[in-house]
């Protein structure tokens, strides 16, 4: 969601959109993600999706193989959810120190972007990308969550500034970097990143938006791979940096919770 805003503010082709941004891509993209993760995601027998749906009051019993009869029977039953309730919401004063950390980190990678940026002579460098709008929601609201670590934030982006920039590359050379080959190069840019960031232990999910973004904004694809130190790596650093002085402001919140 925080992606979901930060692209709209900052992609200006996106103002034409107005109020229909909201009904597609932000809604109808979500509803579309959500159901091919319930078809995929309940086809591996160690995974559940939904943990809940949101309505969830009490948790539900776990079904025994013995009651969940045909494998096509149990596949579907995951479709209700594992009966996970969801967290309560955290009290107003915590709220408060979540968007203080928000505003001042992409407030500060924003005036970056803006005003330092341009007056150095080595070319048109970006810190701000609508990733770290998704990034802020981990490491200023749910700090205490793994995937909001700094090895999972700082790596995790990382590596999707590398897939963005590497599967790009690849499609150019080969001829295919172009419109009717969009939806290949996005889809491989999102699922390598993924891949990569599961087997190095730094799953984090505005990585995958990082590597998405730049296979989609042809105005971010002249920097090359100058793109994987700047927004995603060196942004990142910084987000982080704020959330080690503005989580820990608060006498409830420890960040981070581990190095690595």
């Amino acid at each position: 969601g925080g992606a979901t805003a930060l692209t709209y503010v900052t992609v200006l082709p996106l103002h034409s959109l107005d109020y229909l941004y909201i009904l597609c891509p932000a809604f109808l993209g979500s509803v579309v993600l959500v159901c091919i993760g319930l078809f995929t995601n309940n086809l591996s027998q160690a995974r559940a999706y939904p943990q809940g749906w949101g309505l969830e009051t009490d948790a539900k019993a776990k079904v025994s193989e013995g009651e969940a009869g045909s494998a096509v029977k149990a596949y579907f039953k995951k479709f209700a959810g594992a009966g996970v309730v969801a967290p309560p919401n955290p009290p107003l004063t915590q709220s408060g120190f979540s968007f203080l950390g928000s505003f001042l980190g992409i407030a500060t990678l924003a005036v970056i972007d803006a005003y330092l940026f341009p007056k150095i002579p080595i070319g048109h460098l970006k810190l701000i990308i609508g990733s770290f709008g998704a990034m802020a929601v981990l490491v200023f609201s749910a700090c205490k969550a793994p995937l909001a670590q700094p090895k999972n934030a700082i790596m995790g982006n990382t590596i999707g500034g590398v897939v963005g920039v590497t599967v790009f590359e690849i499609m150019r050379l080969v001829g295919l970097a172009t419109l009717p080959w969009l939806w290949l190069m996005g889809a491989l840019a999102v699922s390598l990143t993924i891949v990569i960031q599961e087997l190095t232990s730094s799953v984090h999910p505005p990585g995958g938006a990082t590597a998405l973004i730049f296979v989609t904004i042809p105005l971010l694809q002249p920097l090359g791979y100058v793109y994987v130190l700047s927004p995603a790596c060196l942004g990142a650093v910084l987000l982080v940096g704020i959330g080690l002085l503005t989580n820990n402001l608060s006498q409830v919140r420890t960040y981070p919770q581990g190095w690595w």
